[in-house]
């Protein structure tokens, strides 16, 4: 089992390398040995230039069992690295992964359903994004750091999400609520940074807050690059624009409407309280005539309820039977 993609890099004693120009294969080892893997011919070939690196595991010191874990290369190392690295071929047992558009190509194929407008794709230096709206509820984000899949995000991707509101703000000329403008948000964004420090062994919280250890804020840095990029693209793309005001709106209306149905559900939590006089005046009862009989013991208080409750049942022609707390509470509701 290998894996092997086509651009040059450093190559340890477990890698092989073969860069191919103007049509000609030239293998090569990491030793700087020129030999050509069995089964592989050299000479003329139809493969784009570049130089083809592929790991193999030295025996010498792993053991002879040792095997790839299949789904954690696929998925963290060609999958993503394809998308980060556009024009790099990736190839793991006979499949190729291979990204032209970057970010873009990771949205296109994460979302389950077509997204409400076309993805919004920007591009700088050190910096990539790339997002749109669905229809799945909350957001979804995938951040990554020098390559480094960031799973529980950092300061890049909250310094991105308050860049997108505030842009959108400045652009739309309304305060619309931050919850609003990224319900239903599916982004990704990478960045490049000197010295990062993470906050965990395994880097999968981004915690720098500066770009390097000289330079500007992560927070700066991103939202700069937010507020132009996204400006600039929505003015050259207003059925976009108008699409993307027109989700906000959308989940506008949802958060009100929900907001007054929860208001309406809390009303009527409080009117189906149990508001019997026999009740109150037992309460009443208890705190004030006979709080001097018998003081604060809830003993006494007892009593006077199950007196009550005795009573109540008289009343309803059943004087020996008390009914369970929650069929009593049914009953008392509608007593007069």
């Amino acid at each position: 089992m290998e894996w092997a993609s086509r651009r040059s890099t450093p190559c340890p004693t477990s890698l092989k390398s073969r860069p191919t120009a103007t049509g000609k294969r030239v293998p090569t080892s990491s030793a700087g040995e020129r030999k050509s893997p069995k089964g592989r011919k050299d000479g003329a070939t139809e493969e784009s230039n570049g130089t083809r690196t592929a790991f193999h595991a030295d025996p010498d010191i792993f053991p002879a069992a040792t095997q790839f874990r299949p789904e954690y290369i696929e998925k963290k190392m060609c999958r993503y690295y394809s998308y980060l690295n556009k024009g790099l071929a990736l190839h793991f047992n006979g499949r190729r992964y291979f990204s032209k558009n970057g970010l873009l190509d990771l949205l296109a194929e994460a979302m389950s359903e077509e997204p409400l407008y076309p993805i919004i794709h920007l591009e700088g230096h050190d910096i990539e994004v790339a997002f749109t709206h669905g229809g799945q509820y909350g957001e979804e984000h995938y951040s990554f750091v020098n390559g480094q899949h960031t799973t529980q995000g950092g300061t890049h991707q909250a310094a991105f999400r308050e860049a997108i509101v505030k842009t959108l703000r400045d652009f739309f000329k309304k305060n619309y609520e931050a919850g609003d403008i990224r319900s239903s948000l599916v982004a990704a964004i990478s960045i490049k940074v000197k010295e990062p420090v993470f906050e965990s062994q395994t880097k999968t919280k981004l915690g720098s807050n500066t770009i390097s250890p000289e330079g500007e804020t992560i927070r700066t840095f991103v939202g700069n690059f937010i507020a132009r990029e996204l400006d600039n693209y929505l003015h050259k793309n207003p059925e976009t624009a108008k699409a993307l005001e027109a989700k906000i709106k959308d989940s506008e209306r949802d958060r009100k409407e929900l907001s007054g149905i929860q208001k309406l559900a809390r009303e009527n939590a409080r009117k189906a309280k149990i508001h019997n006089k026999n009740l109150r005046d037992c309460r009443v009862h208890y705190n004030s005539k006979h709080s001097r009989a018998g003081g604060n013991n809830p003993l006494h208080y007892g009593r006077h309820l199950r007196l009550r409750l005795h009573h109540y049942g008289a009343r309803r022609g059943n004087p020996g039977r008390f009914l369970p707390a929650g069929q009593a509470a049914e009953l008392l509701r509608h007593e007069p």
